[in-house]
């Protein structure tokens, strides 16, 4: 049975059944206490009409009694023990009632069993018992309201007519008062039944939304606290099922390229069955154009949740034998969107047969919304990140670099301090790459980028502009003396040793130093102007740091310029 509800439709799936379980919940843990009063006051009433009925009489009805009660006690061990009440409201609604019934007969048949027609004194106490038992299932049955009238009926009609069928005045009073408080009893149990109902439907509404709010707030934990996006869906995977009690979990992330789902997270249980699932679904492709009506499929095609409550009566399903195999029967998918795009579907799979569940349903689509537009913004952030780094170091590249640097000179200005700006040039890098190879060369780059950032003061920046060069943004440096002291202690920090390819390769770094605002105004030109004097360290011989002189000619590049 598949079911995707509009939102009237949920409310109804599943607002009756849930408080039903809680009704049955409530009569049935008072059970054992009813029966043991059941008990006790069918003895006091055998003892108190011992001197008026006969012995067989009394023996027989209190055996009766005795059997019905312990099989209604024993009823209510069965439900407890039961894994799904749920599952089977209507049925354990009937045994209940008739559990009721068999009482209210065993109560009524006194009339007939336990009558003493010699004694309206014995006549009167066996009314007042029979009126209390009435009015103590007010609290044991009304929660049942059905049950509650038959148990009533049952115990006081008999009784009613026995008074008739005496005919004499006074009997027939007592037949009257009889009808009158049976009457009143089941409005008074309608009335009573209506608020118990109601208090039910109040506090499942408001554990449904704790458990949604719960749900969701650990949904936006994970989300809040993972670094990256292929730790945030196997997570959230395992605290749905987790807090759900569901057993297998899944996520199908769509590539629209390849016009595929492919499966690339899962979790489940601690079982063998479960574990031979995982095995044999993992990456697993659903193609979404094939004509098939699998669960990935049709969430995908309507874009909102889909419930299965039987996979063993969905013929659609091509995974069917796979999953009954593993013992999982209901089944719920819901998309991961962000406005009409779908980006992944989550699918979860129980071991009971489950009806729509109104409440979890509402959340997954709540939930589904909240990891798509969190699956969009990282990726968002992936991107711009990409673009503000160097891949192949991780430092900011030279747009973000710039950012960095046209803020600084800003606040540099307003606030009256300096700032000075570093041209790093590796010194015949390109030999490395012409003698050990390519990868050689990355790797000394990244290593190179390390020893820089490891010598980076709180507050600066060192960026990566291509090949074998790297700026610096040293902020709130006191004189150019101090900057070059810096880049004088970068050299040696260069110039150790690094092992690539089995051989130790050495390379000397040149250094050009420009200063805020004596070597420039903006930007670009303190750029050009740290290039320059890069270049003249270059001309003095390599493996030197030089600042900045008016002297010297900047090179343009057309690195920096906007």
């Amino acid at each position: 049975m598949v079911v995707v509800p509009t939102p009237s439709a949920k409310a109804r799936a599943n607002r009756d059944d849930l408080p039903q379980v809680s009704q049955l919940s409530l009569i049935y843990s008072l059970l054992p206490a009813s029966q043991a009063v059941a008990l006790g006051t069918g003895a006091m009433l055998v003892i108190g009409l011992s001197s008026v009925i006969k012995t067989e009489a009394a023996v027989g009805w209190f055996t009766a009694l005795l059997l019905v009660s312990l099989g209604r006690t024993y009823l209510g061990v069965l439900f407890r023990r039961a894994s799904s009440p749920a599952n089977g409201v209507s049925v354990w609604r009937t045994y209940f009632t008739i559990g009721a019934v068999a009482s209210g007969l065993v109560w009524g048949s006194t009339a007939l069993l336990l009558y003493a027609p010699e004694s309206i004194l014995h006549q009167v106490f066996l009314a007042f018992v029979l009126g209390g038992m009435v009015i103590g299932a007010v609290a044991a049955l009304t929660p049942l309201f059905l049950a509650f009238v038959l148990f009533a009926t049952c115990v006081l009609l008999p009784m009613i007519v026995r008074y008739l069928a005496t005919g004499d005045y006074i009997h027939n009073i007592m037949a009257t008062m009889g009808a009158l408080f049976l009457l009143a009893m089941v409005v008074i149990g309608k009335q009573i039944h209506g608020t118990i109902t109601e208090s039910l439907n109040l506090r499942f509404d408001r554990a449904t939304t704790e458990r949604r709010l719960m749900m969701e707030h650990a949904v936006t934990r994970v989300l809040a606290d993972a670094e990256n996006l292929d730790e945030v869906v196997p997570t959230i995977i395992e605290t749905i099922c987790r807090n759900m009690g569901w057993h297998y979990g899944a996520l199908y992330r769509h590539h629209p390229d390849e016009g595929i789902f492919r499966c690339e997270d899962t979790w489940g249980i601690d079982a063998d069955p479960i574990r031979e699932f995982i095995a044999s679904v993992s990456r697993r492709t659903v193609a979404v154009a094939d004509g098939g009506q699998g669960i990935v499929r049709r969430t995908f095609a309507l874009g909102k949740p889909v419930w299965i409550s039987d996979i063993a009566k969905d013929d659609t399903l091509r995974r069917k034998a796979l999953v009954i195999k593993a013992g999982l029967h209901g089944a719920f998918a819901f998309p991961l969107s962000a406005g009409k795009q779908v980006l992944g579907i989550l699918e979860f799979f129980h071991a009971d047969v489950l009806e729509p569940d109104a409440m979890l349903l509402e959340t997954a689509d709540s939930i589904g919304s909240q990891i798509g537009q969190y699956i969009v913004r990282r990726k968002a952030e992936a991107e711009k990140h990409l673009a503000m780094h160097d891949a192949l170091t991780g430092l900011p590249s030279r747009l973000l670099f710039m950012e960095r640097l046209e803020h600084a000179v800003v606040q540099a200005h307003r606030h009256g301090r300096r700032l000075a700006v570093m041209f790093i040039d590796l010194d015949r890098f390109k030999s490395v790459n012409d003698t050990l190879g390519h990868e050689a060369g990355d790797k000394l780059l990244r290593e190179m980028a390390r020893r820089l950032k490891i010598r980076l003061r709180e507050g600066d920046t060192v960026a990566r502009i291509g090949g074998d060069e790297f700026v610096m943004l040293l902020e709130e440096i006191a004189t150019t003396e101090d900057a070059l002291l810096i880049g004088e202690t970068l050299i040696p920090e260069l110039g150790r040793p690094y092992p690539v390819s089995g051989q130790e390769v050495t390379v000397t770094a040149s250094v050009g130093v420009s200063t805020y605002p004596a070597d420039g105004l903006d930007a670009n030109t303190l750029v050009r102007h740290a290039d320059a004097a890069m270049y003249a360290a270059k001309a003095k011989g390599r493996n030197a740091c030089e600042s900045y002189s008016h002297r010297l000619r900047p090179v343009n590049h057309g690195l920096f310029t906007a």
